[in-house]
């Protein structure tokens, strides 16, 4: 649900920027205000995208350049405008952007804590992930729990939320989901990890989705869990988009995430990942 809008905020700028640097210098004045508005938008999308793709930024940066270089040849009052519509330009796609992650992705989602397995006796885990606003961050988190009940273990599962289990003293296995949002993974999972405090060694899984990269997002969860202390068993990352088969085997997230589930060791066989 965010990737359209995000390739919009791409392809819009770009197309409609590009032709306004052919637009005759007794025209420009007509469409310096525009003009700003595109640039504003590829500076937003360069330092959106920097930790992407820096040849996307560098390539939005020098696009934005030549417009205004090309508001310099048309004169002052020109360039005047237009670098003041940039700035709201900027300004207005960063706070909408910024309401987007707050109010509508990273919203919290309270729900029960459901135990799979009741009498599994190979281990506790706790699984904890934040839904996000799509179907597929639940079901591969679910997968897992399913993997892991398939070798025998009791799992709880729910939402990282306020009302999620805080106390880890009766878990052998914390496993932490989320989805990828602004290139980091969600602040609702990160809002709980903080919520936790000390792990004192927890041993922890972490599973981060997203359409196709995870190059920032995973790193920064294993991070984040290190500096809480936690010992990180293992890390994954699926994708809707970009191929799951170069990674897993297999293109089915749901079903790579159930076999990854089961290689997991029992609790005094874990290994943290060096």
């Amino acid at each position: 649900m965010i990737l359209f809008p995000m390739l919009i905020s791409i392809a819009v700028p770009l197309v409609a920027g590009i032709e306004s640097l052919f637009v005759k210098k007794e025209d420009a004045g007509a469409i310096s205000v525009l003009a700003g508005i595109f640039i504003g938008a590829f500076v937003w999308n360069a330092n959106g995208y920097w930790a992407m793709s820096p040849a996307v930024s560098i390539a939005f940066l020098v696009l934005a350049a030549a417009m205004i270089v090309r508001l310099i040849v048309v004169g002052t009052e020109i360039l005047k405008k237009g670098l003041i519509a940039a700035f709201v330009s900027a300004v207005v796609l960063f706070i909408s952007w910024q309401g987007i992650l707050s109010l509508f992705v990273n919203v919290e989602v309270v729900s029960e804590v459901e135990t799979l397995n009741p009498g599994g006796t190979a281990g506790t885990a706790l699984v904890v992930y934040h839904p996000g606003r799509s179907g597929f961050p639940k079901s591969v988190n679910r997968a897992f729990a399913e993997g892991l009940v398939s070798n025998g273990w009791r799992v709880d599962i729910t939402t990282a939320s306020s009302q999620a289990p805080t106390n880890l003293s009766d878990y052998d296995l914390l496993v932490l989901g989320s989805p990828t949002y602004d290139w980091e993974p969600s602040r609702r999972i990160q809002r709980y990890l903080e919520a936790l405090g000390d792990l004192g060694g927890q041993p922890t899984v972490v599973i981060i989705s997203a359409a196709g990269t995870t190059t920032q997002s995973l790193p920064m969860m294993e991070n984040l869990v290190r500096e809480a202390n936690g010992s990180l068993v293992a890390s994954y990352a699926v994708w809707t988009i970009t191929p799951n088969k170069f990674q897993y085997g297999t293109n089915d997230a749901m079903e790579a995430m159930r076999q990854e589930a089961q290689k997991i060791p029992p609790p005094g066989d874990q290994e943290p990942e060096m």
